[in-house]
């Protein structure tokens, strides 16, 4: 069933990357737009260590027009993977430039984010579509997806955060605390500080965030609930930039792995068949 939407599913990927370009375009974060930063962050990661002592981040960042021209490198191959499904070049070159971009922004960031959404979810359009191998990416993609959520859940499980009933109420507190100096009639900051001194009802919050993390061991044994699972992370999403103030855009292309593939088959089967009947 995935096969028979790939056109579909290239056409949701790609035009949402370029409205996530666009998005950061207008607030100057592309590469281009940094300013030629010169304190590089490699946290604890060995491949930021490599790469930040081979001076390949500061030698991009360093010239305007090699950064510009990874900025323009992503946008063209994303416009030309949209339009030229057939022709995977495209697709080879917005995955290696969006990676430089992934890994040079978060060099210079001073935080190492794990927003990998489009990155992993632009994997599998390096396949054609009638490629076995587009599928095992797909399933591979959306394996990982699910590991993700599960093993967070899972962390919090072990920490012991279900038994901590101010965890939630605590982290509010440390999460929006510029927020609330700097906004203290905003009606987002009476919310909070009503969670913040309600700490039943933040810990109920906080138990249905991690519920909904929880939801998708689901996905490792049927696809019969994916549609549920969709909602399950929109639902995630939506209360994570409502109470949290995350919201990480790269990450909502994960919602293309959730979509509910038997039900579009059914729809287009069902217009076809009434098409074919009327006069």
């Amino acid at each position: 069933m995935v096969v028979q939407h790939y056109s579909l599913l290239n056409k949701l990927f790609f035009g949402f990357v370029i409205c996530i370009w666009l998005i950061r375009l207008y607030n100057d974060l592309l590469l281009h737009q940094l300013n030629q930063p010169v304190l590089p962050y490699e946290g604890r990661d060995p491949f930021y260590w490599m790469m930040v002592g081979l001076q390949i981040p500061q030698f991009i960042v360093g010239s305007k027009l090699l950064s510009l021209a990874v900025d323009f490198l992503m946008l063209t191959s994303a416009l030309g993977s949209l339009f030229f499904q057939r022709i995977k070049l495209f697709n080879i070159l917005f995955v290696l430039s969006y990676f430089i971009y992934f890994f040079v922004f978060n060099t210079f960031l001073g935080h190492h984010f794990h927003s990998v959404g489009v990155l992993f979810v632009s994997l599998m359009f390096l396949f054609k579509k009638d490629s076995k191998r587009f599928i095992q990416a797909f399933e591979l993609i959306r394996y990982y997806f699910y590991f993700m959520l599960c093993s967070a859940f899972l962390w919090k499980l072990v920490r012991g955060n279900l038994w901590d009933i101010d965890h939630f109420s605590n982290i509010l507190k440390i999460q929006h605390v510029h927020f609330l100096q700097a906004n203290p009639s905003h009606w987002k900051a009476d919310m909070i500080v009503y969670l913040i001194n309600n700490e039943s009802l933040s810990y109920l919050l906080w138990l249905a965030l991690m519920l909904l993390q929880g939801m998708f061991f689901i996905g490792f044994f049927t696809k019969k609930y994916d549609g549920l699972l969709l909602m399950s992370y929109l639902f995630f999403i939506v209360g994570s930039w409502l109470f949290m103030n995350i919201l990480n855009l790269d990450n909502l292309s994960w919602f293309l792995v959730l979509l509910p593939f038997g039900f579009l088959v059914l729809s287009k089967n069902k217009a076809i068949k009434k098409g074919s009947l009327t006069p």
